[in-house]
């Protein structure tokens, strides 16, 4: 009977500790990086490839074109245009500059500007209204032909997503195609 007993305890403790050892290592990352994912960001700050500077080029017509071609209520009587790169940063102070003479609503980063369902797109310190554009990526399918995400945000019930074809003609960038996927 003891011998019994001493048995059951042996494998008892032996399940025991078995459960409580410390699960195996998890396996090694694969061995190549994943793709890196399409960004409106720059890729390298010293020394710019022909890529990133159609970057820019590219960005204005986007923008330009979400200024004419939007479904909002306010289209061009809102007092501001506030742009907004990859979720909400602001664009290079350089492409800014490109709408600081000829665009009318005046055009500001993307950081000035509050946003609510409610009370819609606002100056954050000065007031009056605005849209927010923004431009989420961009995906290089060639040299001359690049697609893009983004849309415009007025209020809750006044907001796109779009997909953009932008193609190079006679060396300057414009919209070939504007797909809507979304609007409310």
């Amino acid at each position: 009977m003891l011998a019994r007993i001493h048995y059951w305890l042996v494998l008892t403790l032996t399940s025991l500790l078995s459960a409580c050892r410390s699960p195996a290592p998890p396996p090694a990352p694969p061995s190549t990086p994943p793709p890196a994912r399409a960004t409106t960001q720059p890729i390298s700050t010293t020394r710019p490839t022909a890529r990133e500077a159609d970057r820019l080029d590219v960005l204005e017509a986007l923008f330009r074109h979400q200024f004419r071609h939007n479904a909002s209520a306010g289209q061009r009587t809102v007092d501001y245009f506030f742009l907004a790169l990859d979720g909400g940063a602001d664009p290079p102070a350089a492409l800014l500059a490109r709408f600081r003479n000829d665009e009318k609503p005046k055009v500001l980063p993307a950081s000035l500007a509050t946003a609510s369902p409610s009370a819609g797109v606002k100056h954050k310190t000065l007031g009056g209204t605005g849209l927010l554009f923004r431009v989420n990526s961009i995906a290089w399918l060639d040299d001359d032909t690049a697609e893009a995400t983004g849309g415009y945000y007025e209020a809750g019930l006044s907001a796109s997503g779009n997909t953009y074809l932008v193609k190079r003609k006679n060396g300057h960038w414009q919209v070939a195609n504007d797909q809507m996927n979304w609007i409310s």
